[in-house]
């Protein structure tokens, strides 16, 4: 194989895989938006869109900051049906890390979650993203459960 082949052999290879690599990531979305829990904005907290079948895709997750987040396209879900998951742990007057604390303080190692199950573990929160956008999705919480529908 002569150097002029080899070169041409990695050029080919090098643009394979980039082209490859950026029509994986044209599916994906930008998402944003506001979190509030009873009316004011969630300090912190995470947010998880989750595809729903037929919508295929890796779940795409990014922090809650003074009542917002924003996920940028390139890490962002695949446009379709989502599931939503919103989670936010009740703060702890004692460092997690210290296993001493928690004797003290007679804690579980995890604190609790702030925001009720149907919000996260058991949500029943869904959005359509599009490739279109913009992809703003803005979630009002109430920290009371709903009760259970019969």
């Amino acid at each position: 194989m002569t150097r002029r082949q080899f070169t041409h052999g990695l050029v080919g290879f090098t643009l394979s895989a980039t082209v490859g690599c950026s029509a994986e990531s044209d599916g994906r979305t930008e998402v944003f938006g506001r979190v509030t829990l009873d009316g004011r904005p969630l300090e912190s907290g995470s947010i998880v869109f989750i595809p729903v079948r037929p919508n295929k895709g890796p779940k795409a997750s990014g922090p809650i900051r003074v009542g917002q987040y924003h996920i940028a396209r390139a890490e962002g879900p695949r446009a379709g049906k989502l599931r939503v998951e919103i989670r936010a742990a009740i703060e702890v007057p004692y460092d997690l890390d210290d296993p001493r604390q928690h004797a003290r303080h007679g804690r579980k190692p995890f604190p609790a979650q702030r925001i009720p199950p149907n919000f996260n573990n058991r949500s029943e929160l869904a959005r359509e993203a599009t490739l279109d956008g913009p992809n703003q999705f803005d979630f009002d919480l109430k920290s009371v459960p709903k009760p259970p529908t019969t």
